[in-house]
């Protein structure tokens, strides 16, 4: 499947037109023909209201992207979202969840040098 409207949204942090969607009874689980979900490409792009949105319709924050086995987490640690990382951990994100690569969250956010998501994450 190729990208949803949702998807797109997320992807361009349009956050009216998330809601609009998410309201209107888009489907919060499906993954597109690269293995992401809507909340995988927001989390990474740092639509912080986007993500709320998502969880408090209950998505699942520990679904794994196909083929490579990444989290919305490791999306937000790798890229310094360190507020989508609290939302996300608050929402019982498994900190621990590492990809095919053996790369996790606390891992990306080091390599990236995203200091305070690394410390936010070492309470985990």
């Amino acid at each position: 499947m190729s990208k949803t409207p949702l998807m797109e949204a997320c992807i361009y942090c349009e956050t009216e037109k998330a809601k609009d969607l998410i309201e209107g009874g888009a489907d919060l689980h499906v993954k597109c023909k690269d293995g992401l979900t809507a909340l995988m490409y927001v989390s990474g792009n740092g639509a912080e209201e986007i993500v709320k949105l998502l969880i408090d319709q209950g998505v699942d924050v520990n679904v794994k992207s196909n083929p490579y086995e990444d989290t919305a987490l490791l999306y937000a640690a790798s890229n310094g979202y360190k507020n989508i990382v609290e939302l996300l951990l608050k929402a019982n994100a498994n900190p621990n969840i590492q990809n095919i690569d053996g790369e996790s969250p606390m891992s990306q956010a080091e390599y990236n040098g995203h200091t305070e998501v690394v410390d936010l994450l070492s309470y985990y």
